[in-house]
This record gives structure tokens, C-alpha cells and sequence, in this order.
């Protein structure tokens, strides 16, 4: 670090956030590290206002050339003169637009975070603060800043964030970085796709850089085993073709206004459940899926109920809303009224930011009319007996400290607080399976026996819980099993699952008539819609929904998810849109590709939403090692599944092979069992050393075509390591008890 040691590093750091990481006289970009912080005038305090950065040439010109205090003072006051330095204008094959997507809600950015963040950013890339805007991504919760700038500048930017160089690590250590992309002119003014980020490409270069990194120290000398091992890589045996499904649409339900005027939740939750974005933001009003109108109406008669719907369905509001309207009714301040229980303590942990939101949000010093506080074991101990002395109206929780809070004394204010207790939430009600299931099982009847709890009632969600079936025969096992969990009935009419619509418009899209509107929309569009009106019509897009999101279940009303497909290989949706088109396969690829990115990109009128979000599952596996018989080069069997016997023939154990990092050659790790007469060979996984005295590990050496050669002959000398042999060429004294021995087959 080259500047003054007396000057305290924050106040470095703020004299160069505010001169936006640039040097005040000739406005080259400077990193921190080699900034150079100094008096403009003559004092000798270094309050931030005496101070200036300058790059390391200005730093050295200012002292050789004695430039003064006027001198100084005007680039002080108007530092870089950034209006006047505005970027030369340049064509179009000449500019590059860099996106960055920042894992940030656009709306909790703070303007300060924002220059902070574009500061940074340009200052590596080498580009003037002139030439960088910010503009938020729908979905929510992430932020594009976008960057114009010259070629080679953008390379630059792009090479620094997927190296991570250590210029960019005050970006990377304060902001999540989703995704950066080079963006092309030409995407830029395609109509319907964003230029920010395409997933596919994403899991492409993903793929291709793991591919690398695996194959770089793959060294197999025996030829048949490195090209059955190059096939199986080719084919995608640690990263299989990625799988795609449809998030579907919801049917809409009551909206907040519509239950508070129908008097099924208290006039407090209209105010509370809103749209808000900020802590002053008295939000929009919120309207509500059909499943989540139909748990609060059923809630509001005193039922036990489950909800069993999707990922990203909202199943939290399903309980949030009757345990917020219970505490409106009966009054805040009166014990702990509902205990939520998850099974994974990052749960709670956002669960708490939702509550934050909806109680507080909109609120004078952001208190609403409901107290909430997690409580889970992450908390201090001065946070635990703040909670334990003032309980707040819901505690969240995980089972495990839900355990310790009925048993421990130091707990046992929050156990009195909780008496008469009304509503206990069991949320991913999967989990509890099994030996865990049935220690929820026995917490849940606890907490109705030490709480006095006589009038509980219990709440379920989960993504899963029954599968196969039609829906009336799925809510009756669901609440069979449920009913057991709680030691309370839970009603099969009291299930209540996901309502799910289409987007799209209806089609029989096995129809000759539809068949030929969809080759004729793969061979001749060039153009993706534009409209929701034009999307919710376009053949592709419907086949895709059919095919991705929605399917008819057992009823002609009632529509369930598909499951997630592959669009590549032999049962992926590409071969089958080729199957029924006779469109080549490649281009069934680009063109599933381009309209889910389309669907993703137009946003559904009424909702705001996405019209086709969707997700990307990639399964990437470590590997393991080869896998063959223990017979001759030219007869094993290959594998790199793990298994116990060649398939089919029980008579031949497959051993895991290891392989010599210099040459290639590859052994057989296996077990030695010592006997009266004879040894006996069993396999090893590599990483296991150590065992019971009877078992010795080791390797076998089977070659026919380079036998191992006769011990003490030159050959065989060569062939051990270097640190075994001493000056003279002998064997030493330690190693002679580890050297090869040549084995009968007998």
C-alpha cells in the first residue's frame, strides 16, 4: 500500500468511493490498493474533505512538478470533470453491452450501494461512469447493470468476473453475482429476449468448463479403457442432459379485501397483507391463489388441514394469514398463540424476512399489530432471554429445540407463555419419515399435553406427499397419514392441492390440423411473439406447456405438472417434437430454447409474472474410478458403475482400478485376507487404509502383454520408485518387505 499510513483505510476508501474510483486529475481508474490518498492544501489533517486520490504517475507529476494548492483544488472540486470526458461515439461493430445480474432486490438497493457498485465495476473495466446504466430485471429480487463500452473493455470485464481477479473482490465479497454476458447489438433489439442471461448457454459453459477440469488429469495408458471412458464422458455420464419443467399458473382466488369483506379474516389483515416493497410502503392490495383462499377459509372453521402444492406455490401464506388473523382476534401480547416448526433452521431464517415484510412493513418504526421472533439456537444468549423473558404471539422453530423448550427449566417462561397454545405448523411435512417421523409424531402430542394445548389446531404443508392415483384417493391417504402425525383427524375434503390453469389457449394438440400448424411455425418462424395475445396462440408455445407444464389428471377439469423432461437424447422433447413434425432435431432444440427464453422474458398481464417461468435441473456427479474383471486386457468388462458383479454373470466380481499419475498404468486396489495355505483377493474402494489385522491393502498388476519383471533383475529395480533404492542400487532394508510379489492364478 503506498499511501500515508496515517490516514485511517475507511477514509480512504470513502475519498475514493467518491471519486468514483478514478484519479482526480486525468480520470484513469484506480483500485484501492494503489491509490494514492493526499492533501489537496497544505493541512495536516486528513479529514476526508483535506484529501484526494490520485493515480500513481498524478501522485508522482504533483510532487516533481510542485503542483500547488490552486492547482489541486479545482479537481477537488470537480473531480475527473466527468461531463467533459464524455466516451467517443462509437458504431455498432465497435460496441459491446456487458449485463451483470446481481442476486439484490432492485428496491432495497440503496442509491450509495448503486454508485458504489457501477464505481467498481467501470473502474476495471476502464470505462467512464458516463457510459453505464442500471435497470432493474423482472422477476424481482435481482438487479441488471448494464454497461456499454469498447470491445476489449468488455472482454476484460467478462474474463475478470469468471476468473475472479482480485480487483473485482470488493464486488464479488459485497454482491452476489448471478451472471454476466457479453451482449451483442443484435440481441439487444430482438424482440421478446432479453440479452441478460440465457440458462442454456449458462449450463452449456458450466458443463463444458467441468468437463475440462475432469478430463485435464485423466491419464489412462490401457487404450480400451481410455476410450470406453472418453465415450461415457462424451455421453454425459457425470452431467446428463439437464431436465426442464414448466412453473405453472395458478387459478386466482379471493383477494385479502374480498375475505375481510366477507368477514372470514379481521379488518387488521387488510392493511397487513399487501404488496410492499419497502419499509414505508403501505403496499398493494394482494390477491390470492384459489388453494391459498381455500386453506384460509377452511382454517377459519377451526379445521385441521394440509396443504400439499408445487414449489413456489406460497404455502407459507396458507398459515401466516389464519395465524395472523387469530392474533388480531384474540389480542397481541397474550402468550404464544402459534408455534411454527420447520426442519431446517434456513427455513425459518426466510420465513422470518416474509413476516417482516407483511407485519411490519407499512408501519410507524416498522411494529406492526403482531409480534414474531425465531428461535432456533443461532440466537445470542442475550437475544434468547430477551425472547424468553417478552414471548412473542409466533415463535418459529425447528423440532429439535422445540424438544429442548419442553424440557429445559431456562425455557420454561416461553412453555407458560404457550398455554392453551392454538396453532401448530408443521411445514415440508416429507421430511418427517421414518424413525424421524415418528419422534415428530410423539413431539406433536407433547405440545398438546405439557401446553394444555386441548383446542389445537394443526396445519401441514409439503410439496409431496402422495403420488399416483386419482386426486380424491391421493387426499384420503394424505389425511390418513397426517391424522396419525398429528393424533388429531385430519378430513380428506380438508387436503387441499394446487388449482392449476393453462396459459396458453386449449388445443388438441395430437390433431392433424395442429400438427401442421406446428411444423409450419418450426420451419417458417423466424419471428417469437411479442403480445401475451400472440404468445398464449402460438402452436410452440402451447406444445410446450402441454408437454413442460400441465397435463389433465384424472378429471376433464382438474390439471397436475408434468414431470420434468430432458430436451435432448432419445426421451427428451426435442426427439419427440421431430418424431411428430419431421422437423430435424437440432432445430426442435433452438426453437423449445428460444420460446421458453421468449415466455420468460413477456410478462403476464394480469399477474406481472412470467409467462413461461421455468427451471433448469443439472445433476453434475464427482465420478468415481473404472470398474472391470480381473481377466485378461482384451476380455474384462468395463465399467464406471460401481457394482459388485459383471451383469448377468455372478461368477465375475468386478474390482475398482486406480492409476498411476505419471504413466497411466492401472492397477487393481483390492483386499488381501491372509490365510493357513493361501491368500484371498476382495475389492477396496481406494480411499480405505485402514482395517482389522487379518486384511492387508494393496494392488494387483495384470498385464499380459508387460508382465511385472523377476525380482533383483535390473528391470525390476527400475520399475520402484527412487527413494526405495539406495546409492548402490539396492533394495533398502524397510521397502523389502513391501516389494511385488508375482501371484499364481491357483
Amino acid at each position: 500500500m503506498t499511501n500515508r499510513p496515517s490516514i485511517p483505510i475507511e477514509v480512504q476508501r470513502e475519498v475514493l468511493f467518491e471519486a468514483r474510483h478514478r484519479c482526480a486529475v486525468c480520470c484513469e481508474p484506480i483500485p484501492l490498493e494503489r491509490a494514492h490518498i493526499r492533501p489537496w492544501n497544505e493541512t495536516k489533517e486528513h479529514a476526508k474533505e483535506n484529501l484526494i486520490a490520485l493515480c500513481a504517475n498524478c501522485h508522482s507529476r504533483a510532487d516533481s512538478e510542485r503542483w500547488g494548492e490552486s492547482y489541486l483544488k479545482r479537481y477537488k472540486e470537480n473531480p475527473c470533470a466527468l461531463a467533459a470526458h464524455a466516451m467517443p461515439p462509437m458504431s455498432a461493430e465497435q460496441k459491446s453491452i456487458v449485463d451483470l445480474i446481481i442476486a439484490t432486490d432492485p428496491d432495497k438497493m440503496t442509491e450509495k450501494q448503486c454508485e458504489r457498485l457501477v464505481s467498481m465495476v467501470a473502474a476495471y473495466a476502464g470505462i467512464h461512469l458516463s457510459t453505464v446504466t442500471v435497470q432493474a430485471v423482472s422477476p424481482a429480487n435481482s438487479l441488471r447493470v448494464r454497461l456499454v463500452m469498447p470491445e476489449d473493455a468488455a472482454g476484460k470485464l467478462v474474463r475478470g468476473f469468471r476468473d475472479a481477479a482480485p480487483e473485482l473482490k470488493a464486488f464479488l465479497d459485497d454482491f452476489v453475482l448471478l451472471g454476466v454476458e457479453i451482449v451483442t447489438p443484435s440481441q439487444e433489439s430482438s424482440p421478446g429476449l432479453s440479452p441478460a442471461m440465457n440458462i442454456f448457454e449458462l449450463r452449456d459453459r458450466l458443463v463444458s468448463d467441468y468437463a475440462e477440469f475432469v478430463t485435464s488429469f485423466v491419464n489412462i495408458r490401457d487404450a480400451r479403457i481410455a476410450d470406453h471412458v472418453a465415450h461415457e464422458l462424451q455421453e454425459g455420464v457425470l452431467w446428463p442432459e439437464p431436465l426442464v419443467q414448466l412453473n405453472p399458473c395458478f387459478e386466482p382466488g379471493d383477494s385479502i379485501d374480498d375475505l375481510v369483506n366477507a368477514g372470514i379474516l379481521q379488518e387488521g389483515c387488510r392493511r397487513i397483507f399487501r404488496i410492499k416493497s419497502a419499509p414505508d410502503d403501505r403496499g398493494k392490495p394482494l390477491r390470492l391463489h384459489r388453494h391459498q383462499s381455500d386453506a384460509v377459509r377452511v382454517a377459519s372453521q377451526g379445521h385441521n388441514y394440509v396443504l400439499t402444492t408445487g414449489t413456489g406455490s406460497g404455502k407459507s401464506l396458507a398459515y401466516i394469514i389464519p395465524v395472523v388473523d387469530h392474533v388480531l382476534r384474540n389480542g397481541s401480547g397474550r402468550g404464544i398463540q402459534a408455534i411454527i416448526i420447520y426442519p431446517m433452521n434456513a427455513l425459518a431464517n426466510s420465513q422470518v424476512g416474509e413476516l417482516e415484510k407483511f407485519i411490519n412493513y407499512g408501519y410507524p418504526n416498522q411494529r406492526g399489530p403482531v409480534t414474531f421472533r425465531r428461535y432456533t439456537g443461532q440466537e445470542s444468549d442475550e437475544e434468547k432471554n430477551e425472547i424468553v423473558a417478552n414471548p412473542p404471539d409466533i415463535l418459529l422453530t425447528n423440532y429439535v429445540m422445540m424438544e429442548l423448550i419442553l424440557t429445559r427449566p431456562q425455557e420454561s417462561n416461553l412453555v407458560r407463555a404457550a398455554r392453551g397454545l392454538r396453532f401448530l405448523v408443521l411445514d415440508e411435512l416429507h421430511t418427517y419419515r421414518g424413525r424421524q417421523g415418528a419422534d415428530v409424531a410423539m413431539l406433536v402430542r407433547r405440545i398438546r399435553e405439557s401446553l394444555g394445548a386441548h383446542n389445537l389446531q394443526c396445519v401441514g404443508t409439503s410439496a409431496t406427499l402422495a403420488s399416483g392415483g386419482a386426486w380424491a384417493d391421493q387426499q384420503a391417504e394424505v389425511a390418513r397419514a397426517t391424522s396419525v402425525l398429528f393424533g388429531a383427524e385430519v378430513l380428506p375434503a380438508n387436503v387441499i392441492g394446487e388449482n392449476l390453469k393453462k396459459v396458453t389457449t386449449e388445443n388438441d394438440i395430437g390433431s392433424t390440423h395442429f400438427i401442421q400448424l406446428l411444423c409450419s411455425r418450426l420451419t417458417n418462424s423466424t419471428k417469437h411473439p411479442e403480445t401475451f395475445s400472440e404468445f398464449a396462440n402460438d402452436p410452440l408455445a402451447i406444445w410446450i406447456e402441454n408437454v413442460l407444464g400441465v397435463r389433465r389428471e384424472d378429471s376433464p377439469v382438474r390439471l397436475s405438472r408434468q414431470m420434468p423432461r430432458s430436451l435432448r437424447g432419445a426421451g427428451g422433447i426435442a426427439s419427440q417434437l421431430a418424431k411428430i413434425t419431421g422437423v430435424e432435431a437440432t432445430r426442435c432444440v433452438s426453437a423449445v430454447q428460444e420460446t421458453l427464453l421468449a415466455g420468460f422474458h413477456l410478462l403476464h398481464p394480469e399477474t406481472g409474472l412470467p409467462v413461461f417461468a421455468f427451471r433448469v435441473h443439472q445433476f453434475i456427479s464427482r465420478g468415481d474410478t473404472v470398474y472391470t474383471s480381473l481377466e485378461a486386457e482384451n476380455d474384462r468388462y468395463i465399467t464406471l458403475h460401481g457394482q459388485q458383479f459383471v451383469p448377468d454373470d455372478r461368477d465375475r466380481v468386478l474390482i475398482p482400478l486406480v492409476f498411476c499419475r505419471e504413466c497411466g498404468q492401472e492397477y487393481y486396489s483390492v483386499w488381501r485376507e491372509k490365510g493357513d495355505t493361501a491368500f484371498r483377493f476382495t475389492p477396496r474402494d481406494f480411499s480405505e487404509r485402514i482395517t482389522e489385522e487379518e486384511f492387508d491393502p494393496g494392488y494387483l498388476y495384470v498385464s499380459t502383454a508387460n508382465p511385472w519383471p523377476e525380482r533383483d533383475t535390473d528391470d525390476f529395480i527400475d520399475r520402484l520408485p527412487d527413494d526405495w533404492v539406495d546409492a548402490s542400487g539396492k533394495v533398502q532394508q524397510s521397502r523389502r518387505e513391501y516389494l511385488p510379489e508375482t501371484l499364481s492364478p491357483e
